[in-house]
């Protein structure tokens, strides 16, 4: 009867065998027996329809069933189908596996079954086999999806370097990944992060700002948002930053809007931490740097324009003292930090007062930086230098040359650079009856109480410069 598909009579009562036959019939579920003695196997018309044989008799030979599924499952389902008829074992046969349609097509069906058995002669042995068959090609398709889904967003966590988390505040639990764990600085090992652990490695600095986030979050007059970057402590006991980001589902409990989950990633933020605090660092220093700047060149204004004999006489110097202030910056910042090279800063200032003809300049030293302050200054030093060299100086000649050397040194626990300009083979520089803009500016370079000095001798063959000047930040 239960092979028996549409005609008869209605089912006279939910006791009636027929019940089991529509409801059968209405879920789309197949029957098979398989009698063991007789080694035949018979299988109702949903049951072929699913292997993939509408057309073939309710009863074949025992391994049709066998023959007819996928290539590739073809071994693994003989073998439980084996295991179904072992007299030792549990005579229960589960298996998942694809048939062949007629049309090439792939068709996943869920065979359940179980064992009958009977001991003869004190020997135990399978008698019959009786199951169904459930298409589930759909649910296959859909769980391949939801793997390729997981696979993708597990992917995608792990190239962000994201861990997730799941609160339950009604029970008070929350369940979180590896990566997670690992983040928050846990052992991974079986870790279980709990509210006291998770608030226990929050730094005491960050503590009142991340239990006012939560409470925030929690709000059901709020939007459930949770952002919190903060420090935890980790295994090792040093402070790292996160970063936090969730989303607070509500809803009724006990009678009342409430908070019921919390859904967010954790992620690593002590790089973008380190980062930010050193661009900050780079805004101050940059301030710091434009506020010196505009405060020198205030000071270079007034002196030149005391000096200057005429507007003219004083928007040639002041112009010449700007460019060099200008390409003293250039240097310091095309060198991305704080240090400038002395040599640079040497051929930036010298060499546009050098003629072309002859050889006339000679520069000599081991590599040497100076804070960004000391190279503006050394480097209007520098263009003073060279500039009245070009015009009163060996520089004013053919036959006039300037040597520049320059050597690290260290006393009294304090580095120092020593720097001689030695000007040969011009005329006569005599001594001026008054202090210069440059003789000001070295005093204004080296008088700053660390050991520097500055010495300038004006000799017959050529004036010469002594100077020494620190090498630690100001």
């Amino acid at each position: 009867m239960i092979f028996k598909r549409g005609g008869g009579a209605s089912p006279s009562g939910p006791n009636d065998p027929r019940m089991l036959q529509l409801a059968m019939n209405a879920a789309g579920i197949g029957v098979f027996l398989y009698d063991v003695t007789g080694d035949q196997l018979s299988w109702d018309a949903r049951t072929r329809e699913l292997f993939g044989v509408p057309d073939h008799d309710s009863v074949q030979p025992a391994d049709i069933m066998i023959q007819l599924t996928h290539e590739d499952d073809r071994a693994w389902v003989a073998r439980a189908a084996s295991d179904a008829l072992d007299p030792k074992g549990t005579g229960t046969y589960t298996a998942e596996h694809r048939t062949m349609m007629p049309d090439g097509s792939v068709r996943w069906v869920a065979v359940n079954g179980r064992t009958d058995f009977e001991t003869v002669g004190g020997k135990r042995r399978a008698v019959m086999t009786c199951g169904v068959v459930r298409d589930i090609t759909e649910e296959r398709a859909i769980m391949d999806e939801l793997m390729v889904a997981q696979t993708n967003l597990a992917t995608a966590l792990d190239a962000a370097n994201l861990g997730i988390f799941q609160s339950d505040f009604i029970k008070n639990t929350s369940s979180w990944d590896r990566r997670a764990v690992m983040l928050f600085g846990a052992d991974v090992e079986g870790a279980q992060l709990g509210q006291r652990e998770i608030f226990e490695s929050i730094h005491p600095d960050d503590y009142e700002e991340v239990m006012a986030a939560i409470q925030r979050s929690m709000d059901p007059k709020g939007d459930g948002e949770y952002k919190a970057d903060h420090r935890i402590r980790g295994a090792d006991g040093a402070f790292r930053w996160i970063g936090v980001r969730g989303k607070t589902e509500f809803g009724m409990h006990n009678g009342k809007q409430a908070p019921l989950y919390q859904r967010g990633v954790v992620f690593d933020r002590t790089e973008d931490k380190m980062r930010e605090e050193q661009s900050a660092l780079h805004v101050r220093e940059m301030n710091h740097r434009v506020k010196n700047t505009l405060s020198l060149v205030t000071s270079i204004m007034n002196q030149t324009l005391r000096s200057s004999e005429d507007l003219d006489d004083f928007r040639e110097k002041f112009s010449g003292r700007v460019g060099a202030i200008s390409s003293v910056h250039s240097i310091i910042v095309d060198g991305t930090s704080t240090p400038a090279r002395l040599r640079d800063l040497i051929e930036s200032q010298v060499t546009p007062y050098v003629p072309d003809t002859g050889d006339c300049l000679e520069v000599e030293g081991e590599q040497v930086q100076l804070t960004s302050e000391r190279a503006r200054a050394l480097g209007l030093v520098l263009h003073e230098l060279a500039t009245n060299a070009s015009k009163y100086g060996a520089l004013s000649v053919a036959e006039g040359k300037v040597r520049i050397t320059w050597a690290r040194v260290r006393e009294d626990g304090h580095d120092f650079v020593d720097i001689r300009w030695e000007e040969s083979g011009g005329p006569t520089v005599p001594t001026p009856e008054r202090t210069g803009f440059g003789s000001k500016l070295i005093m204004s370079l080296l008088g700053k109480g660390d050991g520097s000095f500055a010495k300038t001798d004006y000799l017959p063959g050529g004036v010469q410069v002594y100077m020494r000047v620190g090498l630690e930040a100001d």
